[in-house]
Formats: structure tokens, C-alpha cells, sequence
């Protein structure tokens, strides 16, 4: 049974309207994976004032959460002094006026976290930011509020959605730009933070012509750095097989967009993890990373990998086995 440390509990009996400050700076499947520690903070502490310091993937994230946190990006210029001088003052309030500060770090005694204790009179927790190997990344956030290390599956799950605005958006875009077969839409995002990270561009190439003969109607979702994944996925495509592109500059409207599929396959990647939290069926393809560590969670996920070996540590799975998880969220 997950158990939290007492300095949480306390927290919660001594100040119900704490405010608390999580630091905690990455890409947008970082933030989404801090949401299960942000949810047991306010399950703890319900009417806590929560605020996250963190990169321009938090102030994108922060529409699509049900319960609103504030943003502070990690590269204000209000924090600058907090990494030089152990006299600064704290013009963002952050870690003044905190109850409780989270902070996820690679160094527990940095000059930030020493600056972080001397302004915050309250309680500071320094977690390290990298999980161990084989420790979900989620779960490694949680172990900074609890006794021990959780479980997956007793962490609450990230869960985003989308404004009705958005959503009519998006089912117009995907009702101007499909064939009126009645087939389902399928959204494939073949990109990621690094190429290294990608399932060959032929692999998912084959899986649209596979989908296709299901009759499913593909999209590429394709983000500013996605378009050269995309090109090379496209250009292996048949004339027969047209595949729309989802082109989007924001995070809400691919969110929206994807919340029109009835199924979404992609890589180790921040997309990956958004489509898992707003609840699409979701497969996740994995190659040189552990999903151990970095699996999307979410309602409805299955995660493929290949079968690693000594001399092939990277290995990918096979086009077979990916459309056989397909299959079996494809309704």
C-alpha cells in the first residue's frame, strides 16, 4: 500500500492551503510523466496551490490538465541569481513563500538546492532527476513524497483532455481531409525526439498498408521536427494508399487530433505519451530504450520491443508484431 512520507502528511494536517514548488525541467514525456506525483500531492492536500517550475513543455501541458498548476519556466530570468549567488533574494516567490519544495535534480547539493533551502523556511526535498535502471520513470518522480519505491499501478494515471473547442476542430479537420469510407481513422506518428529513437521508416510504411487493408484510413501526425521521419514514411507509400498529414504547431491541437483517432501507434516519444494520457488506444514502439523505464501509461497501452541481444541491443520489433498489438486495440 503506498504510504507518504511524513512530511507530506503533515503538510496536509498543518496546511491545507500549502503552496509547494516541483522543479522538475525536461521534454514534454518528462512533464507528462511528473502528473502521477502532482496528483498525489493534490490527493494529499487538496487545496494546495501547486506550481512547476519547469520548460515550455509545462506551460503547454498546462491546458490540457483538468486541475490547472502555475508555470514557471526553468529559464526565467527570475531564477538566474538562484544558480550563482548564495545572497540572491527570489523575486518569483517560488521558494519564499513555498510550504513545500520538490526539487529533481542531478546533484543533490547544488548551489540551486543550497539557494532553494536558504530561501524556502519550509520543508525542500532534492530527488535525483535520472531513474536507476529498470525503475519506471514515473514511479523514480513518485519516490520523492512516498516510503519506498511505488508501483505502477499504484500511482494515479496521467489523465489530459482537450477543450470542445479543439475537439470541433478537429473532427472537422479530419472530416475535410478523409475518404467517406466509413473507415476508422488511425494516427501514426513516426518521429521523435531523436532519430535513434524512430522504428524504420519501411516498418511504418507497411503498417499503413497493412491498417489500410483493414480498412482504416491513416493520418501522420507531424510536429516541426517530425518532417523528415514523415517524408520518409510517405514517399514508401503506394500511390493507392494516401496517408493525410497532421501538421501542427500547438500542443492542443494535436492533442485534439489524436483524440479523434481510433487508434495511435509511435515511437518513444513525448506524442507518445500525450496520446497515452488522453485515453487513445495506444501502441508504443521501442527499440534502443528500456520501456521499463519510459512506457507510456495510460488506460489503454500496449508497448512493442524487440527481442535485444548482446550483439543487437537496439533491436527493433518486427512489422508483424506491431500489427498484431494493432490488432488488438483496433475496434
Amino acid at each position: 500500500m503506498l504510504e507518504l512520507r511524513h512530511e507530506i502528511r503533515l503538510l496536509a494536517e498543518r496546511a491545507p492551503n500549502a503552496r509547494v514548488t516541483v522543479v522538475r525541467s525536461g521534454a514534454l514525456g518528462d512533464t507528462i510523466l511528473l502528473l502521477p506525483t502532482v496528483e498525489l500531492l493534490r490527493a494529499a492536500v487538496p487545496s494546495a496551490r501547486i506550481t512547476v517550475v519547469g520548460s515550455q513543455w509545462a506551460e503547454r501541458v498546462a491546458p490540457l490538465l483538468k486541475r490547472p498548476w502555475t508555470v514557471l519556466r526553468f529559464d526565467s530570468l527570475d531564477l538566474l541569481p538562484l544558480f550563482a549567488r548564495e545572497d540572491c533574494a527570489d523575486p518569483s516567490g517560488a521558494f519564499r513563500d513555498a510550504h513545500l519544495v520538490v526539487v529533481y535534480t542531478p546533484d543533490l547539493d547544488d548551489v540551486f538546492v543550497r539557494n532553494v533551502r536558504r530561501l524556502c523556511g519550509a520543508t525542500v526535498i532534492p530527488h535525483p532527476v535520472e531513474p536507476p535502471p529498470g525503475v519506471h520513470a514515473a514511479c523514480h518522480c513518485a519516490a520523492a513524497l512516498t516510503k519506498g519505491l511505488p508501483k505502477t499501478n499504484e500511482l494515479p494515471l496521467p489523465d489530459l483532455a482537450v477543450s470542445p473547442h479543439a475537439r470541433r476542430e478537429a473532427k472537422r479537420w479530419v472530416a475535410g481531409r478523409l475518404r467517406e469510407t466509413g473507415g476508422l481513422p488511425v494516427v501514426l506518428h513516426v518521429g521523435s525526439g531523436g532519430e535513434w529513437k524512430c522504428w524504420p521508416a519501411e516498418h511504418f510504411a507497411g503498417l499503413a498498408r497493412w491498417l489500410t487493408a483493414q480498412g482504416a484510413q491513416v493520418i501522420l501526425i507531424q510536429g516541426p521536427a517530425d518532417e523528415r521521419a514523415s517524408h520518409a514514411t510517405c514517399e514508401r507509400l503506394p500511390p493507392n494508399i494516401p496517408a493525410a498529414v497532421g501538421r501542427f504547431e500547438n500542443l492542443e491541437n494535436a492533442a485534439a487530433l489524436i483524440t479523434r483517432a481510433a487508434l495511435y501507434v509511435g515511437n518513444d516519444s513525448g506524442i507518445t505519451h500525450l496520446a497515452a494520457a488522453l485515453g487513445a488506444p495506444t501502441v508504443a514502439v521501442f527499440g534502443p530504450t528500456d520501456p521499463m523505464v519510459w512506457r507510456p501509461l495510460g488506460r489503454s497501452v500496449r508497448v512493442v520491443r524487440g527481442a535485444p541481444s548482446k550483439e543487437n541491443p537496439s533491436a527493433w520489433p518486427t512489422l508483424r508484431e506491431v500489427c498484431e498489438a494493432a490488432s488488438t486495440l483496433l475496434k
